[in-house]
């Protein structure tokens, strides 16, 4: 921290349509320190890179997740102890569940700071849409070295 006046740009923050943004500005462990802003605007640039206004277009991303993400898939039925081919057999129902990714998907967490109350909602949330964590502090070095 410094008592001198800096200026912070977010880059590249550039909405392809109206929305409320949240701007979160981790200061860090502060230790109680005080902390003054001023002169605060937030001011999303205009696109004019028609390609990436295109991209990110609903329809787009969306021909983009079918052709990318998704992808046929057959399944092939077998007797447990022979191996052979379940035959004439038919399901009414089938129900599958993805159990693993190909890839980790995460985020760096940091719960020391996270309100009791909130504690279960945060760590449920992280649970449920990540299979892959970093810590997002405590690993850091500590202000003036080791």
């Amino acid at each position: 921290m410094s008592p001198t006046w800096s200026q912070v740009c977010l880059i590249d923050f550039s909405p392809s349509a109206p929305c409320t943004a949240y701007l979160t500005l981790d200061l860090g462990r502060t230790s109680g320190a005080a902390v003054h802003f001023a002169d605060f605007t937030l001011r999303a640039r205009p696109d004019t890179d028609t390609a990436v206004r295109e991209a990110v277009q609903p329809a787009a991303v969306q021909a983009r997740i079918e052709r990318v993400r998704k992808g046929d898939l057959t399944f092939a039925f077998v007797n447990g102890s022979t191996g052979q081919p379940l035959a004439g057999v038919s399901f009414e129902r089938l129900e599958v569940e993805l159990v693993r990714h190909d890839f980790p998907f995460g985020t760096a967490v940091e719960w020391d700071d996270v309100p009791e109350e909130k504690l279960e909602w945060y760590l449920g949330a992280v649970a449920r849409h990540f299979n892959a964590l970093v810590p997002a502090w405590s690993l850091k070095w500590p202000v003036g070295g080791v």
